[in-house]
């Protein structure tokens, strides 16, 4: 979805530089950001070996959720994308008469 954004975004000279640009931001840094917090978290909460480990793989997974969660709701309160723009370069339709 990323892709995409970017590809109506970016102007038609630096459409590649901006899609580099989001792949390594996401696939990069983000990757190493995740799985680093990940790792974090799984050390912190799985510290048992075998059938007693299960109940903490729940608790991991609830943590991972929640972080998902709020990582959304910042998404949906502070990413504004100019709709009205979009809006006014939609050809107006003619009444039919």
């Amino acid at each position: 979805m990323g892709d995409i954004y970017v590809d109506r975004k970016a102007a038609p000279e630096i459409k590649a530089q901006a899609q580099s640009l989001r792949f390594i931001v996401s696939n990069g840094v983000g990757l190493l950001f995740a799985s680093t917090v990940c790792g974090q978290i799984f050390n912190s909460t799985v510290t048992e070996q075998g059938p007693q480990a299960l109940p903490q793989w729940e608790t991991f997974w609830l943590v991972s959720a929640g972080v998902a969660a709020v990582v959304s709701v910042f998404f949906l309160i502070f990413f504004r994308d100019d709709i009205s723009k979009r809006k006014a370069d939609l050809p107006l339709k003619k009444a039919n008469s």
